[in-house]
C-alpha cells in the first residue's frame, strides 16, 4: 500500500492536466513510443482509448506494472528510455485521449 500512496504523491506533483494534443503527438514520435506503439508486429499494445482513456495516475500504474519489460524490449530496439517533464507528459496523455 505505501509504493501505491508514494505512487500518488508522485504523480500528483508531476502531471498538470493541461495537455496539448499537437505536442503530445509530435513527442509521441519524437520519443520513439510510436516505433513500438504503432507497430503490432512488437507486441505492445496500441495506446488509444478515446476521450478520457487516461490520466496521469492510469499511465504511473502501467508504467509501474509493465515499466521493467518495455525497458527490456526498448533495449534490444536500441531505444533510449524516454524522460519527460510534466508539462510533456501532459501533453502526451491529452495526445492519447484525443485517439
Amino acid at each position: 500500500e505505501m509504493r501505491q500512496i508514494l505512487g500518488y504523491i508522485w504523480a500528483r506533483q508531476r502531471f498538470r492536466g493541461d495537455g496539448n494534443t499537437a505536442r503530445g503527438g509530435k513527442l509521441f514520435t519524437e520519443k520513439r513510443c510510436a516505433a513500438c506503439h504503432n507497430d503490432p508486429s512488437s507486441g505492445a499494445p496500441k495506446l488509444g482509448k478515446g476521450r478520457d482513456g487516461y490520466s496521469d495516475i492510469t499511465i504511473v500504474a502501467a508504467l509501474w506494472s509493465h515499466g521493467p519489460r518495455m525497458l527490456d524490449l526498448m533495449a534490444r530496439k536500441n531505444i533510449p528510455w524516454p524522460r519527460f517533464t510534466a508539462q510533456q507528459m501532459s501533453d502526451v496523455i491529452a495526445y492519447l485521449n484525443s485517439l
